[in-house]
Formats: structure tokens, sequence, C-alpha cells
């Protein structure tokens, strides 16, 4: 199991918050959870941003099982992105709308794959595209990035 949280902004709050979130997710995951509802618990348990309306803390997860089933849950992160043979690897990903009053319309992605061996997945946080927004320095790697 692997788990990626990443929380709003910067400081204790966010780190509070990225821990709570990783730990549940680990502790959900490993219980065999279904993906659905390990999002759903995570979401309703986080705070809620008062002017933005969204939660205060992304994740990624990924379980992979004894038999090599890997199972990608993402809310808010960057889609996963799997290396296969040196290309982009194609694989079915279902976006799942969340139905529950509190996080009614917020979308996760879920996906599953078997690797094969030396397969990479290359996953990251919206920190990395947000990092420094506003300042002068992320204008110029915004236009790198692009």
């Amino acid at each position: 199991m692997v788990v990626l949280s990443d929380g709003m902004g910067h400081g204790i709050k966010a780190n509070v918050l990225a821990t709570l979130t990783a730990t549940m997710a680990l502790n959900f995951t490993k219980e065999h959870k279904e993906p659905e509802k390990t999002a759903e618990i995570i979401m309703k348990t986080l705070p809620e941003c008062s002017e933005r309306k969204i939660n205060y803390s992304t994740f990624t997860i990924i379980d992979i099982e004894y038999d090599g089933k890997t199972t990608l849950l993402e809310y808010d992160n960057p889609t996963c992105m799997i290396i296969r043979d040196r290309k982009v690897f194609q694989h079915e990903v279902k976006t799942i709308s969340l139905t529950c009053d509190s996080n009614a319309g917020k979308k996760i992605r879920i996906s599953s794959f078997y690797p094969k061996k030396g397969d990479r997945i290359i996953f990251c946080t919206d920190g990395i595209a947000q990092s420094g927004m506003g300042t002068p320095v992320s204008r110029l790697a915004g236009a790198l990035i692009m």
C-alpha cells in the first residue's frame, strides 16, 4: 500500500489534515474496504474550506494485492501515469461522482490493472502544479511546464 496525501495550504493545519487523511487511507485499505466507501468516509471526516467549498486534503491510494492486482484511488490529485515498455499504459479509469450529502458531486477516480515486470506508477500531488502560485517565479515555472 502507498498513500500520498496533501493538505491544502501550508503549515500545521495542512500537515495535520494530510497525516489524518493518510492514516485513515492506510487503515481502510488494510481492512479491504471498498474504494468508494474509503473515499466517502475520508471526505466526510475532513473539514471543508468555507471559501472554496473543497476538502482540505487530497489523496492517492495505491493498493497492490498478493496476486498483483493494483488498484488506484485518486481524489483531487493529478491522474496517475503508468509507464509500461517506455510508453504511457492506457488503462481504464472510472470516474465516480459521490452522492452522500456533504460530498455530492465530488469526483473520485478508480482504476485497476495487473502490472508487468518493469511497470512504473508516477503520481504526485496538486501541490506540484500549484506551488508558489501568484509569484513571479511560478509564472515562469508555469510557462516552462506548458
